[in-house]
């Protein structure tokens, strides 16, 4: 079902309380948090992805022409640390997710994802398969929700 009308009805409100951004994610299933990272540290990041993109051994993802996806290690570089660290400092991302997802998360993932010019945009889709995933395996996985970091101006 859509459920907004535009990508400005899916943008969690600087009035929001983490209630409030719980409630707009399950209503949406999906919410954008804005500035969740400085501007230095989204670039300082970005560049070091960039870099990165060019000697990692690459995930596949859908319509992978064009597009990068490798995991980073939580020590990978300062930059990650920092953005990790800005995150981790989000009152509302983090009091947020903890209505959503309960407290204390555990990660599961930690991946960058680069689209370069050619690439074929991608159909909405599950971040998890039915074939492997709580779907078919409901006591080995758990639900899980992807957090997207852009990191350059996307409008």
């Amino acid at each position: 079902d859509i459920t907004a009308s535009s990508m400005d009805d899916l943008i969690i409100q600087s009035n929001f309380t983490p209630t409030d951004a719980m409630n707009h994610m399950l209503l949406h299933g999906t919410s954008i948090f804005p500035n969740l990272l400085s501007k230095q540290t989204a670039e300082a990041a970005r560049d070091y992805i960039l870099e990165r993109n060019q000697v990692e051994e690459r995930f596949w993802v859908i319509n992978n022409e064009n597009r990068y996806s490798f995991g980073i290690g939580v020590n990978a570089h300062p930059a990650i640390q920092k953005a990790l660290q800005e995150l981790y400092q989000n009152k509302m991302l983090r009091k947020s997710l903890d209505k959503i997802v309960g407290p204390n998360p555990a990660v599961i993932e930690f991946t960058a994802i680069t689209s370069t010019a050619g690439a074929k945009n991608q159909p909405f889709h599950q971040d998890v398969v039915p074939t492997g995933s709580a779907f078919k395996y409901a006591r080995n996985f758990v639900p899980s929700y992807s957090l997207f970091i852009p990191l350059q101006h996307v409008t």
